[in-house]
């Protein structure tokens, strides 16, 4: 293909923008756009962990168009002096150490960094473990403490503990809603699905995803061998009856439909799950209206694979892990951010020779001639890549346009995929105050709690807090994640709401950053319409909790709050939406090589990265699982298994796609 002369003279006059000195592209020729996880992982794996064998380090150039790596990990620790310099993470946040091996390997393996237990944040399950040194080593915590739902108000109906029930070890919804099915509880149940009554009724609540799972699956490949999974005598064997059933399921069909073309929200109503069963689904779990929206395929590969991975033999926690500082002073965890890791990741490759670009945003990637793509950044910048690595979540990928790769001479495969793909906003907002009341009152160490409202889903065991005495919770001080919301686009139980109150948000066109400060000395009148919400719902929930433990006044102003709306650049589901009617669910593959197939310039191979191209959706796991397709699938790359990921798990995971079979 010819492309108009016009292009072909504005690359040739391009110059090197003014703040980068002059030859500072020379010799990019493997190029990285996008420094999230995926981007930051791929070059520390061909620069560092492969030490350069298949691709030169020199040769690496990241180019990001934010001031900053990470991406939508976003740790911060510029805020007011309430928050006492602590690291907040206000988008990513925590992996778990035995669902999300890659990350594990990475982070606890050649990154060195310590990790611990996310529901424990002021030490708990440390205390009396060693002393005079490190006492946060996750090795020696067997079991991390239980995150319960001790506190909901749900259609006007408030669910909080008994008396005599201390709030700390509450387990308030499992106890009072999911135990047994009430007239007291605000939902209209039929009598064939009320739970808990003995006889012939239902165990539990019936849920979309407990229709999926279990020996009474509806899905018979999954219900004939759900027994074996579970009762697996070791991980190796666990691993393989999961290869066996996702090998079964790939191609299989709910009454007739493909599971890639088919929603578990769909497969819920074809079942005569009934929309108030959904509802406590919803008000009863973080997430669940979003989950209710993926494909069959892409969440049942996910979680098969993670039953066997939950056999695999740790020497700690299979829980949810935070990265920390070593503190043996028993004020509290010392968090760091997951920000570290992306951070450890660039410092390294950095070192290792990998060359990385801030404040560059990619506006053109065009195939030039056979094996070449070059790609134009906004402010005149041009480079001429061999390969092409886009760490890029699909609103940034669309806004390079279709005479872009990947979407130009895409194959079908790839634009059923990505077309499929759909991004779900999330928020979050801290607030910190000078006396830790949810500590100091009510001990509420780990949990989640839920008001019903646009804004409190709250979580006891996030942010960062320190005491004077941690073990007597005396002189805490800190903040607590005040609201953390997914996926609602009518904006009450979503990112969109809190994001509705900032003028001036994220998106993939936008020059601003998510995180935004609410001062309490200083609101506007925007400020305060958010902060009087956030503080209605707290009060809502917490006052009469805290005047039954003699506490008057109820929850006090905060001195400061910070909110993060990751509206337009949140996390991405495959979704049956564009997935294709009568074709084969080949995502994974097309992903790590758009162009295969496809007709028109192929320009330099490309590959995709990012949790948006993976099954593990919104975790950073999936962005390290789609790097390492790319690296050993790609064309003329080849890279092999890392010496710190088990082999088992890399066939399976990484070499079959996780698609199952032998």
């Amino acid at each position: 293909m010819i492309w108009p002369v016009c292009w072909a003279l504005a690359l040739a006059a391009a110059a090197t923008p003014r703040s980068v000195a002059a030859g500072a592209y020379d010799g990019c020729r493997t190029i990285i756009i996008g420094a999230g996880m995926g981007g930051a992982y791929t070059a520390w794996r061909l620069a560092v962990d492969d030490g350069g064998a298949t691709v030169p380090a020199a040769s690496i150039c990241v180019f990001e168009r934010a001031a900053r790596p990470g991406g939508r990990i976003r740790t911060v620790t510029d805020l007011p002096a309430a928050f006492g310099g602590a690291a907040l993470d206000v988008g990513g946040y925590r992996f778990h150490r035995a669902e999300h091996p890659t990350l594990r390997g990475l982070v606890e393996g050649p990154l060195g960094l310590t990790t611990h237990c996310y529901s424990d944040p002021l030490g708990d399950a440390l205390r009396g473990l060693a002393a005079n040194g490190s006492v946060h080593v996750t090795r020696r915590v067997r079991a991390c403490p239980l995150i319960t739902r001790p506190a909901l108000i749900a259609r006007g109906s408030r669910f909080v503990p008994r008396a005599g029930v201390p709030f700390s070890t509450s387990a308030t919804v499992d106890e009072q809603v999911k135990a047994k099915w009430s007239p007291e509880l605000p939902y209209t149940i039929p009598p064939d699905a009320r739970w808990g009554l003995g006889g012939n009724s239902p165990a539990a609540p019936r849920s979309p995803f407990g229709l999926l799972f279990g020996p009474r699956s509806v899905l018979p490949e999954i219900a004939s061998r759900w027994i074996r999974l579970v009762t697996a005598p070791d991980y190796a064997a666990a691993m393989g009856v999961a290869d066996e059933m996702l090998a079964a399921l790939r191609g299989a069909t709910f009454r007739g439909v493909p599971l890639h073309e088919l929603s578990v929200y769909q497969l819920a109503i074809a079942v005569g799950v009934t929309p108030e069963e959904l509802a406590l689904t919803q008000d009863t779990s973080a997430g669940a209206n979003v989950a209710a929206q993926v494909a069959v395929s892409s969440i049942v590969g996910e979680t098969i694979r993670n039953v066997a991975l939950g056999m695999a033999p740790l020497d700690g926690p299979r829980d949810f892990v935070v990265p920390v500082a070593p503190d043996a002073s028993g004020a509290g965890v010392n968090r760091t951010g997951m920000g570290t890791i992306v951070e450890r990741l660039l410092d390294a490759a950095t070192a290792a020779g990998v060359r990385v670009f801030y404040n560059h945003r990619a506006v053109l990637a065009r195939p030039w001639w056979s094996t070449s793509t070059l790609v134009a950044f906004e402010g005149g910048a041009v480079v001429r890549a061999s390969r092409l690595f886009l760490n890029m979540g699909k609103p940034d990928v669309v806004a390079l346009g279709t005479t872009s790769v990947p979407t130009h001479g895409a194959s079908p495969a790839f634009r059923r995929a990505f077309a499929a793909l759909r991004v779900f906003g999330l928020s979050k907002a801290y607030c910190a105050w000078p006396d830790a009341w949810w500590l100091t009152a009510l001990n509420a160490t780990a949990g989640i709690g839920g008001s019903g409202g646009p804004t409190v889903s709250l979580r006891y065991h996030d942010g960062s807090v320190r005491c004077a005495d941690a073990a007597t919770r005396g002189g805490c001080s800190g903040s607590l994640l005040v609201s953390y919301n997914i996926g609602d686009v009518a904006g009450a139980a979503s990112g969109l709401y809190i994001a509705s109150h900032d003028g001036a948000g994220l998106s993939a066109t936008s020059d601003t950053d998510a995180p935004r400060v609410l001062d309490g000395a200083a609101l506007s009148g925007r400020d305060r319409l958010l902060w009087d919400a956030i503080h209605g719902e707290l009060r809502r929930l917490h006052d009469p909790l805290l005047a039954a433990a003699g506490v008057a006044g109820g929850v006090p102003d905060a001195a400061a709050c910070v909110t993060a709306g990751w509206v337009d650049l949140g996390v991405h589901v495959a979704t049956p939406n564009g997935a294709g009617v009568g074709l084969p669910d080949d995502a994974l593959e097309a992903f790590v090589a758009p162009a295969a197939g496809g007709g028109g310039a192929r320009g330099a191979p490309v590959h995709l990265v990012g949790e948006a191209y993976s099954q593990e959706h919104a975790w950073a796991e999936g962005a390290l699982r789609s790097a390492e397709r790319a690296l050993y699938h790609g064309v003329g790359l080849g890279v092999g298994r890392p010496p710190w990921l088990d082999a088992i798990l890399h066939d399976s995971v990484i070499v079959r796609f996780n698609r199952g079979g032998a």
